[in-house]
């Protein structure tokens, strides 16, 4: 029993418990309203909330795959803090409505 917990602590210890993200149950299916965020934001200890979609396309060949994400980058990375992007590079993002410049 003491290997299955050392391997139960091991695995948590590099995750963000501290951070539950809510997904879909279906892929591709409808997320969660945006109208419900002001909501969750006042369920007691959640201190930051926002939205995200990921979608997928293809460039030129259906071998060139490519994600994108549509969310608030300020507050996503403020979220995020395991992805690592300057202040420079998101305060960019952040001033260019398309993503990109």
């Amino acid at each position: 029993m003491e290997g299955l917990n050392a391997g139960f602590a091991k695995a948590l210890a590099g995750e963000n418990v501290n951070l539950p993200i809510t997904d879909l149950r279906v892929p591709g299916g409808e997320g969660i309203p945006v109208a419900a965020l002001a909501q969750i934001a006042k369920v007691p200890n959640v201190t930051r909330v926002t939205e995200q979609a990921l979608f997928m396309g293809t460039y030129q060949e259906p071998k060139n795959v490519v994600g994108a994400l549509a969310t608030d980058p300020v507050k996503w990375f403020a979220m995020r803090p395991e992805f690592a992007i300057s202040r420079q590079a998101l305060e960019a993002l952040a001033s260019t409505p398309t993503g990109w410049s």
